[in-house]
């Protein structure tokens, strides 16, 4: 009868004990709520101010990643794989708790702005931003995830 009890009792412990939930441990948020740290790009969506705009986000090929960064001093930073280097996009300003603009502070000479003069930007949780490229008739949004490293 010991032994019987000894058994459930083992068996009682063994079940009632919770495994660790390993995505949550690799997971990684944005526990300062703030638009400074490394960002990757997830997915992108186009959309035309003349026609039907489909709202369906189009996943990224993640070979090569997209990284981009906000550090505390409002300098912006990107890897060699973010689409518009060219532009010298360096700067960010906040506009509130949730808008931001991306710029740069060293525009081409001869009035050769780049396509976007500025890059809106809306924090639109804790762990996702969204930047917006808006041209005349059309635009491209992409969606980034926090990341805890670069």
């Amino acid at each position: 009868m010991q032994k019987l009890c000894s058994l459930l009792s083992l068996v009682l412990v063994l079940f009632s004990c919770s495994k660790n939930n390993t995505s949550s441990q690799n997971s990684c948020d944005n526990l300062s709520g703030k638009i400074e740290g490394h960002w990757y790009l997830t997915a992108v969506r186009n959309y035309s101010f003349l026609s039907f705009t489909d709202t369906t986000w189009i996943p990224v090929d993640t070979t090569n990643k997209v990284i981009i960064e906000f550090s505390d001093d409002s300098v912006f930073s990107y890897n060699n794989n973010y689409p518009l280097p060219m532009n010298n996009y360096n700067r960010y300003s906040k506009i509130d708790s949730v808008n931001f603009r991306i710029y740069s502070n060293d525009p081409p000479v001869g009035g050769n702005f780049p396509e976007y003069p500025s890059i809106p930007v809306i924090m639109i949780t804790a762990n996702e931003i969204e930047l917006i490229y808006m041209g005349v008739d059309y635009g491209k949004i992409e969606k980034y995830m926090y990341s805890c490293s670069n």
